[in-house]
């Protein structure tokens, strides 16, 4: 796996949490209201939920690989198939909570036109 994209992901959850972290003190200093806080909180959370659910994909399609390459080519299946049904398990779990975000944020920017999370 490409190191820059694991590093990309790692920066991505670090801004993200950074932003969960100044909501507080944006409400404390009055810039945003409390339904507005609690609304990028809920999508930043999701957003960084995504981002660590990816980060560990990634260790997993690593596993997967290191597996197939230390045994000869030969691995056990039960091995194999716990880690594709980890990826199966990881892609499903995205992809609804990549909708469910996309739902929210939709809804969002009916009640705020100028909301930008990302």
């Amino acid at each position: 796996m490409n190191v820059n994209f694991k590093n990309d992901l790692l920066s991505k959850k670090k801004q993200t949490k950074r932003k969960i972290w100044n909501l507080k003190r944006n409400l404390s200093n009055g810039r945003i209201t409390q339904t507005e806080h609690d609304l990028y909180k809920s999508l930043l959370e999701d957003r960084y939920e995504i981002l660590t659910l990816r980060h560990t994909r990634i260790f997993v399609e690593e596993d997967l690989i290191k597996l197939s390459n230390n045994r000869s080519r030969t691995f056990t299946t039960t091995q194999h198939n716990t880690l594709v049904n980890k990826l199966d398990e990881i892609d499903y779990k995205v992809a609804g909570l990549e909708n469910s975000l996309n739902k929210k944020l939709s809804i969002a920017q009916n009640s705020y036109p100028s909301i930008i999370i990302f």
